[in-house]
């Protein structure tokens, strides 16, 4: 990627260019069962933001007691939107299926490091990343360590990203929590601590308020508090 400044917006966008220009070349999909999946998938997730959308308007009328006529026809458009999601639903999975099968598995093996990396810049965005690596030495060196940790990366995109894709913050508190490990950490607490710690990090990246309160929730006193209650036998005996 790179005439850019490492970690400038240019450098990100240069980075995600790349990785779709590699994948472009290397997995080979039809034009059009491309343009059916992500036609597919814009509709499913117009029709959800607008149910969301509904589902708020709906809360808002309840709430300022709005008319019973504003308030059905709310409820009309939340029903609405609800029953359209299962069948938009089957034609993404559909959709997705005949791109699937074209896919060459080990050239896809070769990609994944690359395909992880472009996934996170395209879902943070260029901006929010060189923003948060702008603010410090520290935060560089976090989105470095990232972005060099193939696993990490794919085990926080398994996991659903960070909540409001706030990988930096994520990349924060998980090292926080990691540190606290210890070097000696027996093998058998240490797998499990970590998908603690990446639990509470991707969970917590944007910032939670404590239940009917205006205290946020400290990410690194939640992970040594399950944790704790882990090694104690506290927790469900199914957890992780």
């Amino acid at each position: 990627p790179s005439k850019a400044k490492k970690y400038t917006e240019e450098y990100f966008d240069s980075v995600l260019d790349e990785v779709r220009d590699k994948c472009s070349r290397k997995i080979k999909i039809k034009d059009a069962d491309r343009d059916k999946f992500l036609n597919a998938c814009n509709n499913y997730y117009e029709n959800w933001y607008a149910k969301w959308e509904n589902e708020q308007w709906l809360h808002q009328l309840e709430e300022s007691k709005g008319s019973q006529e504003e308030i059905d026809e709310a409820k009309g458009y939340v029903d609405e939107s609800t029953a359209a999601l299962p069948k938009l639903k089957g034609k993404c999975i559909k959709a997705a299926l005949k791109v699937f099968d074209q896919l060459d598995e080990k050239k896809m093996e070769t990609l994944e490091e690359k395909l992880v990396k472009g996934a996170i810049i395209a879902q943070a965005g260029a901006a929010k990343l060189a923003k948060f690596t702008a603010e410090g030495r520290e935060n560089e060196k976090l989105i470095k360590r990232l972005f060099g940790d193939a696993e990490l990366m794919r085990d926080m995109l398994r996991n659903g990203g960070p909540a409001k894709y706030e990988y930096g913050n994520a990349m924060k508190i998980y090292s926080k929590c990691v540190e606290l490990m210890g070097d000696d950490l027996d093998v058998k607490w240490e797998k499990v601590n970590k998908k603690i710690a990446l639990a509470c990090a991707l969970e917590l990246a944007a910032g939670i308020r404590e239940f009917d309160s205006a205290v946020e929730i400290d990410p690194v006193e939640r992970y040594k508090h399950f944790e704790t209650a882990h090694r104690k036998g506290e927790l469900d005996p199914a957890f992780p």
